[in-house]
Formats: structure tokens, sequence, C-alpha cells
């Protein structure tokens, strides 16, 4: 088969991608969770995002691509013209998995989108954790994955605002006051941000 029937096919044919995802996604589960019950060890639930850079924007390219926008880029601290993705990835006993690779398009935030993941996910059968940076270190996505059996790890930023305890504070102010021996070291404190 040529390569040029394969690109008409994906781009001309009937076919249906979201049942392709479907079916790659319950084989992902499958492996990862099946090592989780064979071994014991926790499985990891990974997010993070990135910006695939165009260097025109739309408007000044010859051939327009299709729902790129400015995003904000935090390692080139400014707005980056592309494709942002949102990117899962289940690993479990060393055995790493892509689950999951969602274009932003505006449509939904970030926050909604792993949500979403988290609610498709299915019960963890060991304790299993949720690793991402400070931007998903949210209320809304924390509560998602516990649901799922999923603790966080996860950065997060001395501004925001939490409550251990029930007790409003800004992190920068309760972080150097927290020792493991005074708070335990219960697996997944629900501490509100």
């Amino acid at each position: 088969m040529h390569r040029t029937t394969t690109a008409y096919f994906l781009n001309h044919g009937k076919w249906d991608d979201s049942a392709l995802q479907d079916i790659l996604k319950a084989r992902v589960i499958h492996t990862i969770y099946q090592e989780a019950y064979r071994s014991g060890k926790p499985i990891f639930c990974i997010v993070d995002d990135t910006i695939a850079s165009h260097t025109k924007p739309s408007s000044q390219a010859l051939h327009p691509i299709e729902a790129a926008y400015f995003h904000q880029s935090h390692l080139k601290r400014h707005q980056d013209y592309g494709h942002q993705v949102v990117s899962v990835m289940l690993s479990c006993n060393g055995i790493i998995l892509n689950y999951a690779v969602i274009l932003y398009d505006r449509s939904k935030s970030k926050i909604q989108i792993v949500q979403e993941i988290a609610q498709e996910l299915p019960v963890a059968p060991v304790v299993s954790y949720f690793l991402c940076d400070s931007w998903y270190t949210s209320v809304k996505v924390m509560d998602s994955f516990i649901q799922k059996g999923f603790c966080t790890i996860g950065a997060l930023k001395t501004n925001r605002i939490i409550y251990p305890f029930g007790i409003r504070q800004k992190s920068q102010r309760f972080c150097p006051s927290f020792t493991k021996n005074r708070y335990g070291r219960q697996p997944c404190d629900r501490w509100r941000t």
C-alpha cells in the first residue's frame, strides 16, 4: 500500500477516531490495572501539557493551521502560537503507557479535561497517585482523583490559599510549619487549595 493511499484514507475515509481512542484507552487500562493487581505496586496517572509551536500565526501563514491559538508558554515566559495538548500517561511497576493526548481548543478548560480523565478511570485496586504540576493542583481535580483512589502529588504555588484542618491560610505561611511527625504520614490527607 502506498503512503498516499493511507494518507487519503486518514484524511477522507469514513472512520470513527473516537472508537479507536476508546479501544486504545481500554487496552492501556487493562494492562496497567492488571499489573497493579499482579504486583501490588501503585498506579501513577501523570498529566502535563505542552505547546507545539508554529513559527507564524495563521494570519501570516500560506496554509493556515486549524485550532492553533496563542497560549501562555511558561518556558518562554510569553504568548506562543501553536497547538496545546494535555497528555496523560498511566504507569505501574516500570510499565509506562500513553493513555490520552487531548488537543486543548478552549471549548473547555484544562481542569475540566483532566477531571473527565479522572472520571473515566476505574477505581484503583491499590493506593495510587496522580502526578501533576501546579496548574492541576486544584480542589476539583484532586477530588475527582481521590474518588478513584488516587492521591495527588503535585507542585503548589506559594500564593495559593489552602484550608488545612479547615483553617484558611496561604500555603507559603503554612508549609514551613508542616512536619511529618506533627501531622503523621497518612496517605491522601485532603488538603484544600
